[in-house]
């Protein structure tokens, strides 16, 4: 019996309550099975029971955050072991996969699993966090589906947002970097939430260096083996100046349309071009002074792979950097991202930022040596040069899109597209040649028309008796033409049928089938065709004047032949 209850005398407790033990003796597979009876018995008040399934959720969340027992928190790490931690995660996805199918079912609000998510990661440290985060990337199906995309998209923005402003861009890059494609996968490529719109520069990005000579120390002769040991050619101020100037330049390309700007990057890179490809590096790995500590180069390169520290401009470090393949690389990428930008095309430049000949030459021809430096630069420089030229031809489809207003990709099916066309009945492949009385198949030409309507049907037609017997005899068919070779006849040679085109094919065709002199041997080369025709012609009209029958049999009538070729 179902109990209609008014929503004045809902007990809220009870039914939170009543979830609560739902909760607790779930098990796998999850089914709502539990909880939709207790919506059947406060039949009326779904609103008011949603709200209290999910004040239930959350009590039963804050028991696994704050146990009861030793009411830890999660950020004191000295307090909880790491195997304490796995075993809370684990609680944690369970009570999520639990909440999942029930907002599917709408027995709770649709949201409440992404606000459960958001409680979990703000009461975690970061290493938990990167734990409990495998499982929002496991389930990005889940998200991007309804009804939780449309409600919680904005949540799971915030939420990441919020660990992003956590982290360390510099030693957190992995985990910034998946929670960058998690936003990526979860929001459609044209969410304009992820765009930079007005196409604004990061001017915020300064890089500090030393611009007083006074304050410039260089490499002396008397300082350490250690300093000078990568030191081939000593750099001086002016470069160390020239090659960081660069960098404003890099983070706002716009002041490069003025005169003063063009003059600087032209001289600037020019310059630090030239250091590069005077001195080339090559792929060795620095020898220690301990025999006994090796450099385990794997290590090396997953420390370079997984850390992204900004570069430090002191004078000092200069001529190891420049002997530094990543940062030779990334100062060529730079250049080549520049160049990009002041050669391309886009709705938000001005009308005055626009290069002349000149500078578009220059462009070209210092675009060339970089890539030529890239793939100098060790280690596979060349892989590493392909792989930059395929980023950049990608790019160039992204500033397009953006040109164009960033429409989406999704194709929308027009007005008649979207009719549905009522189905033809299929049709046989003879269909199409059949006549009706009433209709007449057109073919282009008054001729084919003609033929192609000799007949209602095409294969009838084929088996008429006057098609079965199509090939002439060659009395009449070479009667003419042995009336013109009669020298008596006086006919021209350029008058004779045996120069006519049409008449050489259909000879040769019919000879091939009713002649013996088509096969007869000779020693003599070959003739032209009109002198072989008449040669042919000789010889038929002798064997006539003979009365002697050359292959007018009633084999040769039915389209057969019978020959003895071992004469």
């Amino acid at each position: 019996m179902v109990v209609c209850i008014d929503s004045h005398n809902f007990d809220f407790l009870s039914m939170q309550n009543e979830v609560i033990d739902c909760i607790s003796l779930k098990s796998k597979p999850y089914t709502t099975e539990a909880i939709s009876k207790l919506f059947s018995k406060y039949e009326g008040v779904e609103n008011d029971c949603r709200l209290a399934t999910d004040q239930a959720f959350r009590v039963t969340l804050g028991k696994i955050l704050y146990p009861s027992n030793n009411h830890l928190h999660h950020s004191d790490k000295n307090d909880i072991s790491e195997k304490e931690m796995d075993k809370c995660i684990s609680q944690y996805e369970e009570l999520l996969d639990y909440v999942i199918i029930h907002a599917k079912e709408q027995f709770c609000t649709k949201n409440l699993p992404i606000l459960l998510l958001s409680d979990i990661f703000d009461t975690m440290t970061l290493c938990d966090c990167e734990k409990m985060f495998k499982y929002i990337e496991k389930n990005v199906s889940v998200w991007n589906a309804e009804p939780f995309f449309s409600t919680g998209k904005n949540h799971l923005l915030r939420m990441c947002n919020d660990m992003l402003r956590r982290l360390s861009k510099s030693q957190n890059t992995v985990f910034c970097g998946r929670i960058q494609l998690f936003l990526a996968q979860l929001f459609p490529v044209e969410e304009k939430s992820a765009l930079n719109l007005m196409s604004n520069f990061h001017l915020e990005n300064v890089t500090l260096f030393k611009t007083e000579k006074l304050d410039f120390d260089e490499i002396q002769p008397n300082d350490s083996v250690e300093d000078r040991e990568l030191v081939n050619n000593p750099v001086d101020y002016n470069l160390y100046i020239k090659f960081w100037t660069l960098q404003d330049y890099f983070v706002n390309p716009s002041k490069c349309y003025t005169k003063e700007g063009w003059n600087l990057i032209n001289t600037n890179i020019s310059e630090v071009l030239k250091i590069f490809t005077s001195f080339k590096l090559e792929f060795n790995v620095r020898k220690r002074k301990s025999i006994d500590m090796p450099i385990d180069v794997d290590q090396i390169k997953q420390t370079a792979n997984n850390y992204f520290a900004k570069y430090l401009t002191n004078e000092k470090l200069f001529n190891f950097q420049l002997n530094d393949s990543n940062f030779r690389r990334n100062f060529l990428v730079q250049v080549l991202i520049l160049f990009q930008y002041l050669s391309g095309t886009s709705k938000f430049k001005a009308p005055n930022q626009v290069l002349n000949d000149t500078q578009t030459n220059w462009i070209n021809e210092t675009t060339d040596i970089v890539y030529n430096s890239i793939c100098e630069t060790p280690p596979d420089g060349k892989k590493f040069c392909e792989t930059i030229k395929h980023i950049l031809s990608r790019e160039e489809n992204w500033i397009n899109w953006k040109n164009e207003g960033c429409p989406s990709f999704a194709k929308v099916k027009s007005s008649t597209e979207t009719e549905v066309a009522p189905k033809k009945a299929k049709r046989s492949i003879g269909d199409d040649f059949v006549l009706n009385q009433s209709k007449k198949i057109n073919m282009g030409t008054l001729e084919l028309t003609r033929l192609w309507n000799l007949n209602p049907d095409n294969l009838a037609s084929a088996k008429v008796e006057s098609r079965l017997k199509f090939l002439p005899n060659l009395k009449d068919f070479f009667e003419k033409a042995i009336e013109q070779a009669d020298p008596n006849a006086g006919i021209e040679d350029e008058y004779k049928l045996v120069k006519q085109p049409n008449f050489q094919w259909r000879a040769l065709r019919l000879l091939a089938r009713r002649s013996d002199h088509f096969f007869t041997p000779s020693q003599t080369p070959f003739k032209a065709l009109p002198e072989y025709l008449s040669s042919v012609i000789e010889n038929i009209s002798k064997d006539m004047t003979k009365d002697k029958p050359s292959c007018d049999s009633k084999s040769l009538e039915n389209g057969e032949l019978t020959r003895d070729y071992t004469t």
